[in-house]
Order: C-alpha cells, then structure tokens, then sequence
C-alpha cells in the first residue's frame, strides 16, 4: 500500500515543490525571505524526487515515470515565467549590438555508472533599448543580427529573463504540458507498482 501511495504522491508533490518555489522566485517582493523560502522548496523538490529510487516497482517504468515528471517540472517553471511576463511584461524595442555564442559542456555520472556529457549552445544578444534597464538577453537561438533591431519584453521587477516580445503567451500551453506529464508519471508508476505484484 505504502508503495501505491508513493508512486501516486511523488510526482505530484515533486512537481508541486518546484512549482511553489518557482511561484516564489518569480512573484514574491523581495525580502530575507523569499530567496529562503524558495530555496527550501528547491532542497524539498530534490529530497522528494529522490525519495522515487527506492520504490519498489519495475524499473522501466520507474523510468519512464521519471522522464514524465522531469517534462512536468520544466513545463511548469516555463509556465510560471510565462504567466509573469504575461501579466507584469513591459514592451520594448531595442538596437542588437551584438550577438555572442556561447557553448557549455556538462558532464557528470549517470546513477548506472555512465559517463554523460551534455553541450548547450546559448546566444547572448547585447541590447540597447529604448526603455528599460535591460542591456542582455540569453537564448537558446540567435534571435536577431548585430545592427537589427528586436522587440523583446522584460520583467520590471528583473525576476524573470527577457525574450523576444512575439514568444511571450499566457502559459496555458505549458499549464496543460505539466498536467499531462504530471498524469502519465502517476500512472506509469502506479502501473509499475502494480505490474511488480504480479
């Protein structure tokens, strides 16, 4: 029974932890305890998704739970900053006065032994805007030449990352991503608990 509930309950409360601390980062007024209590839910976040190792169904399934839950928590954090640049997002148009790219290379040990390298290429567009203290912009495209100007929107409280003014929705789409994602990974889990007891 234990192990039904844990399948069920942790990538619900998971995926609830970071949203908290992700709401908290990007809409709380600034103060001692905001960076507190966000990083708390972070730790929360991280002691909760490793809590899902030691349940005892089948691990392929286990795994695919888990790949479930990691899609729900990155759509529910692009969902968060979406509906804060939604709601609070300033306009702007600014002149591209460069564009840096910028490669980093991640690698680490996988929990099977493996050695994993990860590279990510980012795009740092240097801005001069006509309002706003923006004067940076990083992407995971080149949004925009050097000498072009780009219209972008920017948080004025700074708590979340500028992007071009044509990407910004209301995070409906991301809202319903962690919805579906978050239901697969209590299901496959569930599912593997109950595939073990047979």
């Amino acid at each position: 029974m234990l192990n039904l509930v844990a399948a069920a309950g942790q990538p619900v409360l998971v995926v609830g932890l970071l949203a908290g601390a992700d709401h908290v980062a990007a809409h709380w007024p600034d103060s001692g305890w905001t960076g507190a209590v966000s990083v708390i839910l972070l730790v929360l976040t991280g002691l909760t998704w490793l809590a899902g190792i030691v349940l005892a169904a089948n691990p392929l399934i286990v795994f695919v739970g888990a790949v479930a839950s990691m899609v729900a928590m990155s759509a529910v954090t692009s969902s968060i900053d979406d509906t804060a640049l939604y709601d609070r997002g300033v306009r702007t148009i600014c002149d591209v006065t460069a564009v840096d790219r910028r490669v980093e290379t991640r690698s680490h040990y996988d929990a099977n032994g493996t050695w994993s390298t990860s590279t990510t290429a980012y795009y740092d567009h240097r801005l001069r805007c006509d309002d706003g203290p923006i004067e940076k912009m990083t992407l995971l495209s080149r949004a925009a030449e050097a000498g072009q100007r780009l219209e972008i929107t920017f948080d004025p409280l700074l708590k979340v990352n500028p992007v071009p003014a044509d990407t910004v929705t209301d995070g409906s789409g991301s809202q319903q991503l962690a919805l579906i994602a978050t239901l697969v990974a209590v299901l496959t889990r569930v599912g593997g608990v109950l595939w073990s007891r047979w």
